[in-house]
Order: structure tokens, then C-alpha cells, then sequence
């Protein structure tokens, strides 16, 4: 089932800056089984699959040039060995035949997880958290796993556009039911 056609309530009363969110599935089972066994199992085996069923399961916009991954802090990187957005933007890059750019957009300030938090803190969590090189005119695909209250992709998108970017198209495994 399709449910990146789902507007939320704050983003209708607050419009986002990215252009828009592709999630084609609920974070539900069996979806979330598998990015929890990638994320606290360490079984980035699953990330393949996930990829293909993503890639088949949205439409990538034809002005997209270039796949960033949300990236992670570098202690959190290094303590799980390996960032699922990244691999996952890897897999999609393979496929599509898009440049992947892992570097542009970094995390310099460590947060708490955000699965953690509510919304309110969910965003405030995300202030200042990205820093980002130059990217004139560049058209972004913004792949992350799951997206809850989108604040990680807001904060991401605005950096990403202050950066020069011309837009910011988001795409995720998963959206959260609520």
C-alpha cells in the first residue's frame, strides 16, 4: 500500500521546506522488524531488499542529480558501524544511476535518539545539527529510513537549501502511523 500521499496535519498548517516526502510504508511489521534488526541487530544484509522494495514502491523525480543519506554524528557511526541512510542511498544510487554525495552533509553536534522525545523536542533536537559544503543548483534526494515528526528532514532540508540547493525531495522507507 501507497500512503506517501497522506498529508500530516502540522504540515498542512506549518508547510515544510522540502518539496515533498515519498514514504511507502508504515512503520508496522513486518517494515519495522527489518530496520530494527539493520539499526540494533547490526544486519545491514536487510538494507538490499528494503532498497528494492523502496525503489519499486516510489517515483523518483527526473530532476533529481544527486542522493544525499542523513547522515550520522561520527561516535554514533562508529559505535554501529555503519549508517543505514548511507547504505540504503548506496543501494538506490546503484540502481537509479544517481550520484551519491556522503560528504556535502555532515552531523556535527551529537543528539539524543529521537525516538526518545515528542515532537516539540523532536525539533528542537534538530536545531543546528547539519552543516553543509556548497551545492549550487542541485536538484537533492534526501533518503533516511524512517521519518516520525520530519524534523530530522526539516533541519536536513534547510541546511541543504541555504547550501544552494534548488530543492529537496525526501524519501523514506517508512512513515510512522502517528
Amino acid at each position: 500500500a501507497q500512503y506517501d500521499h497522506l498529508i500530516c496535519g502540522k504540515c498542512l498548517k506549518s508547510k515544510p521546506s522540502f518539496t515533498k516526502v515519498q514514504a511507502p510504508f508504515l512503520y508496522m511489521f513486518p517494515i519495522n522488524h527489518f530496520i530494527g534488526k539493520i539499526k540494533y541487530n547490526k544486519k545491514p544484509q536487510y538494507i538490499g531488499p528494503l532498497a528494492s522494495l523502496l525503489i519499486n514502491s516510489s517515483t523518483i523525480p527526473s530532476t533529481v542529480d544527486l542522493i544525499i543519506p542523513i547522515p550520522m554524528h561520527r561516535s554514533n557511526l562508529q559505535k554501529r558501524g555503519f549508517n543505514q541512510a548511507e547504505l540504503l542511498a548506496k543501494e538506490m544510487s546503484n540502481y537509479l544511476g544517481i550520484e551519491i554525495d556522503t560528504h556535502s552533509l555532515k552531523k556535527t553536534k551529537k543528539t539524543i535518539p529521537q525516538m526518545e522525545l515528542d515532537r516539540d523536542q523532536r525539533l528542537k533536537n534538530q536545531r543546528g545539527v547539519f552543516i553543509c559544503d556548497d551545492l549550487k543548483h542541485k536538484h537533492i534526494l534526501l533518503v533516511d529510513d524512517v521519518m516520525t515528526t520530519g524534523a530530522t528532514m526539516e533541519a536536513a532540508t534547510r541546511v541543504l537549501l541555504k547550501a544552494g540547493a534548488t530543492s529537496v525531495h525526501v524519501i523514506v522507507i517508512a512513515r510512522t502511523p502517528n
